[in-house]
């Protein structure tokens, strides 16, 4: 490492994995949203952010390529649950990456429980957030 230079504290996570990734991210919380893009960004990501549902879906049909949708669950509006239903209308192939505080609808648990989708539990850090894209991309592969 050249003298004066801090380590890459993503460079662990982002080894052999195909960065970037196009990902969709969804939350209605401001501060969750700011910091997960953030996160992603910095790991190398291409991100689009939105605060709901319905923005998600206008998003996701002006994209022309959709990794990975890491969408909240428990949203005014449309429910984190239905958007990736309707993304994945759109874009079968990407990966749906669930993050909340708390999961009550029973088809979303349904869909994690089979591992059709994925879930990291809020609050999360920025490792981890980073950490679950990775594992998601891996799968991809």
């Amino acid at each position: 490492m050249p003298h004066g230079r801090l380590p890459d504290p993503f460079a662990p996570i982002l080894t052999g994995i195909p960065v970037p990734q196009q990902i969709l991210l969804v939350d209605d919380d401001d501060g969750v949203r700011a910091f997960t893009r953030r996160a992603l960004t910095a790991a190398g990501h291409q991100v689009v952010a939105v605060s709901s549902g319905r923005e998600a879906v206008a998003a996701a049909q002006d994209l022309s390529h959709l990794d990975v949708l890491v969408t909240d669950v428990v949203m005014p509006g449309v429910m984190g649950g239905a958007v990736a239903r309707a993304v994945a209308g759109i874009f079968p192939d990407a990966r749906v990456l669930l993050i909340s505080g708390y999961i009550d609808d029973p088809s979303v648990i349904d869909n994690v429980a089979s591992g059709t989708w994925a879930y990291l539990a809020k609050p999360f850090t920025m490792v981890q957030i980073c950490e679950a894209v990775d594992q998601l991309a891996r799968a991809r592969r």
